[in-house]
């Protein structure tokens, strides 16, 4: 049992937790991205790794894609906004109320208690120091990205032999495409077979 009131303040605490949730983990998925790319460019100054750029940045956009989609799975639930707010209220009246079926004269004193102690609870959750920046994994994150910079400037000798590579297959295919289209201009069989 519970009335319009108090279902608006829940509703209320749970976007606030929904927000602070999605807030700390796009900090966390902006590191896990940066880290993901960082790591394919010092892979790709191992091996000969054609397209390594594309690698990375692919890596990186789809480990910050994964970690925020999970975050959104686990997005805080109903259930978990009235416990929180529960724990602002005194006695667990928000709590028994929520899950009260009776409906008799107990239970319509404790709506009415909870209802105009509900107000006072939901301000004393929103004082509650909540941590909406993660310095460490900002601070992380920069030092990510300068080093994601670094790697990206300054390429390897494997890299610089990489991107000859990727210039060579260019340069075929452009070749390939060529003699296509020479061969089909051609009228002449002994033309289109040469």
């Amino acid at each position: 049992m519970n009335s319009r009131s108090i279902a608006q303040y829940v509703a209320k605490t749970s976007r606030y937790l929904k927000l602070l949730h999605i807030s700390k983990a796009f900090q966390k998925a902006l590191l896990i991205g940066l880290v993901a790319a960082a790591g394919m460019l010092i892979i790709s100054r191992l091996f000969i790794f054609p397209y390594y750029e594309i690698y990375a940045y692919g890596a990186g956009t789809l480990f910050f894609i994964a970690w925020i989609g999970i975050a959104i799975y686990q997005l805080p639930k109903r259930k978990q906004a009235i416990q929180i707010l529960d724990g602002f209220t005194p006695h667990n009246q928000l709590l028994t109320v929520w899950q009260s079926t009776e409906d008799n004269a107990l239970t319509e004193a404790l709506l009415k208690k909870t209802e105009e102690i509900l107000p006072y609870s939901y301000q004393l959750f929103k004082k509650e120091p909540k941590k909406w920046v993660l310095g460490k994994w900002l601070a992380a994150s920069l030092l990510a990205a300068v080093l994601l910079v670094f790697l990206a400037i300054f390429p390897s000798t494997l890299q610089q032999q990489a991107k000859e590579v990727e210039e060579e297959r260019e340069l075929i295919e452009n070749i390939k495409e060529k003699v296509a289209e020479t061969e089909k201009k051609a009228t002449v069989k002994q033309v289109k077979k040469e």
